[in-house]
């Protein structure tokens, strides 16, 4: 039925432009002949004698017969004359070649991880904190962890910058993170907002909570990637305290590009 009816609506749409085709140029002839056959017309019924000799056949009955049909099947010209080829259904576009979203060893390749340094500094911040270290061959430009919600108590973690630029052959950048929370929570780091969350989901054989994290940047041509990764809190060494233990570690890394870069126009040639 849908089919009918598109069909239904070109022939339409076809029609329209034939019948435009009365005001060019070619429809010339057949207005002039109407226009003769009106002249023919009003001289009978005016009774006016101004034709020349050498058109006076045109007022005859024949003469009249034959400007009719010759404007007749001149208008059918116009008008019905396949000057194209009826419109038909747009071309399907041509299928773009699908994203290779390998990661090759020239590309910049990401790997996140969590630090730990509760037992190794002084300093009462900045104690936890994550690295981004570029295990690929080109740099990574303009790294970016997104924000994430460790749960549903409100507790969110924020970074304090981003669009890190990361050098290429194992080099690493520290990304320093804060701790956003519900008006109603109180203030924690992020190894005791892990722990508050477990509690909240009361289910004590729970071994392990774990949330995924994403960190995205470029290559020196803006092509995009990004790596994506499980962030995982251990509930059972967070109580037993032991110096050395994961309490949070990353795990699970997998790599992809997502995007090519779009190719630079150049406009002196356009």
């Amino acid at each position: 039925m849908l089919e009918k009816l598109e069909r239904y609506n070109v022939i339409i749409a076809h029609r329209a432009v034939q019948w435009k085709r009365l005001y060019a140029p070619i429809a010339i002839p057949f207005w002039l002949a109407a226009l003769s056959v009106a002249w023919n017309m009003i001289e009978a019924i005016h009774t006016l004698a101004f034709v020349a000799d050498h058109l006076r056949w045109l007022t005859t009955l024949t003469g009249n017969v034959f400007l009719i049909v010759f404007g007749f099947i001149w208008l059918a010209l116009i008008l019905f004359w396949p000057s194209h080829k009826e419109p038909t259904h747009p071309a399907e576009a041509p299928k773009l070649s699908p994203l290779d979203a390998t990661v090759k060893d020239y590309d910049p390749k990401l790997e996140v991880r969590f630090v730990d340094d509760r037992y190794v500094t002084m300093l009462k911040d900045d104690y936890a904190y994550f690295e981004f270290i570029n295990r690929g061959r080109s740099e990574a430009k303009f790294a970016c962890m997104e924000h994430f919600q460790i749960g549903g108590l409100g507790y969110r973690v924020k970074f304090l910058k981003t669009d890190y630029e990361i050098p290429p052959d194992h080099s690493s950048k520290s990304i320093y993170l804060e701790i956003e929370r519900a008006e109603n929570q109180p203030k924690l780091d992020i190894f005791d907002a892990f722990y508050r969350e477990w509690e909240a989901l009361n289910r004590p054989q729970l071994d392990e909570l774990k949330i995924h994290i994403k960190v995205t940047y470029q290559d020196a041509v803006r092509n995009l990637f990004e790596t994506r990764c499980e962030l995982v809190f251990y509930p059972g060494a967070y109580v037993r305290k032991t110096v050395g233990a994961k309490v949070i570690e990353t795990r699970n890394h997998k790599f992809r590009k997502v995007a090519e870069a779009i190719p630079r126009i150049n406009w002196e040639n356009c």
